[in-house]
């Protein structure tokens, strides 16, 4: 069988328990090389043009989603464990059936891409597509010095107009006036995170423990809908 060579970066993960190693090929194979396929199903891969070009996009959406999550969190030990069945499921219900194997790949490309993280974590700061979370957005869900426990939810991205991110109300110049530290990350996009807002009174700070969740809301208008990417407090933690 022709050798599929790799022309860019190696994605440099093991996708599935069969130990062929994953990487980025060139457009006429799968994202492996071809010459290390050993099993029925990874064999009916290599000899496909249409289940290469599907494997090659799961092997994209993958690593998408898999480098918005930390390191050593549970949302990235769930993901791998995930794909580890999935890929089991695959060549067990599937084998070399071409039909059954576009069907699989393509209901999997099609979770993964809806499903692709809303959010990134890079040194211990939150990230959108629309760039960095400023920390005030987090302060706007501590409880208030008075006891009032009034927001539920930030928008962070752009609804029809500012959100969070973008607003004049927040900016990142003002994160030196806060202490912020990601103590836990959860499933499901939940964290619990420790923020205090530095103050000049006798107090010196203010400090809460709050949990969140990364969400897309909906929000309406007129001209349709649009999913906002928005933090919503859950609670607290001790």
């Amino acid at each position: 069988m022709k050798r599929v060579i790799p022309v860019f970066l190696t994605l440099v993960f093991l996708f599935g328990s069969t130990g062929v190693v994953w990487s980025a090929a060139a457009n006429t194979g799968p994202s492996f090389d071809c010459d290390r396929a050993s099993t029925p199903t990874e064999k009916a891969i290599c000899s496909s043009e249409m289940l290469s070009r599907l494997d090659r996009a799961l092997a994209i959406v993958y690593k998408k989603k898999r480098a918005k999550l930390a390191a050593g969190s549970e949302n990235l030990a769930a993901f791998l464990d995930e794909q580890r069945q999935w890929n089991k499921k695959r060549s067990s219900t599937c084998g070399n059936n071409v039909q059954c194997l576009s069907r699989i790949y393509q209901e999997r490309i099609d979770f993964l891409a809806a499903s692709t993280q809303i959010y990134a974590i890079k040194g211990g700061k939150f990230f959108t597509d629309e760039g960095e979370v400023p920390l005030g957005c987090f302060s706007e869900l501590m409880i208030q010095l008075n006891g009032d426990d009034i927001v539920a939810a930030v928008y962070l991205d752009r609804t029809v107009l500012r959100g969070c991110i973008t607003s004049n109300k927040h900016v990142l110049d003002e994160n030196k006036n806060y202490r912020f530290s990601i103590e836990k990350e959860k499933k499901n996009d939940v964290f619990w995170i420790r923020i205090c807002e530095l103050n000049s009174g006798s107090m010196g700070q203010y400090c809460d423990k709050l949990i969140i969740q990364f969400v897309k809301r909906r929000y309406l208008t007129p001209k349709g809908n649009k999913d906002v990417v928005s933090i919503e407090k859950l609670g607290e933690w001790k």
